[in-house]
């Protein structure tokens, strides 16, 4: 990301809250590129805890996805956290953690680069508190 990004002052602050956080091994954020399931997962959860102010609540686990075994370790906790409310769904019980999220793949979601991802859930804190 570069100052002449669109936005490059609401992606630096998500950044500093912890997030945003790099898309790639050498932590770059790749605005353009868009967001798999379980990164989406992981960083609506991240959004919830900085802007709450609170851990994630307890949740009752749903039951596992067929894939469970695909969830990446740093995105399971949010995946069915995000699952137990109803934000992500899985369809015929796989949740497709590393899919882009696209409206054939979850319903009311359209496929979103990063950098859109980011600015809906700023947005979203942003009307609902």
């Amino acid at each position: 990301v570069t100052e002449y990004t669109p936005y490059y002052q609401d992606i630096l602050s998500l950044y500093r809250k912890g997030i945003c956080l790099g898309s790639d091994e050498t932590g770059s954020f790749l605005p353009d590129a868009s967001i798999t399931r379980g990164a989406a997962a992981a960083m609506l959860t991240r959004v919830y805890r900085v802007f709450s102010g609170s851990e994630a609540p307890a949740y009752s686990m749903p039951e596992r996805f067929s894939d469970d075994a695909q969830i990446s370790s740093w995105a399971y906790d949010s995946v069915y956290f995000m699952a137990a409310h109803g934000i992500l769904q899985g369809s015929s019980g796989k949740f497709m953690p590393r899919a882009v999220t696209s409206a054939e793949a979850a319903v009311g979601y359209a496929q979103a680069t990063r950098e859109q991802a980011l600015l809906i859930a700023v947005r979203m804190v942003e009307q609902l508190g």
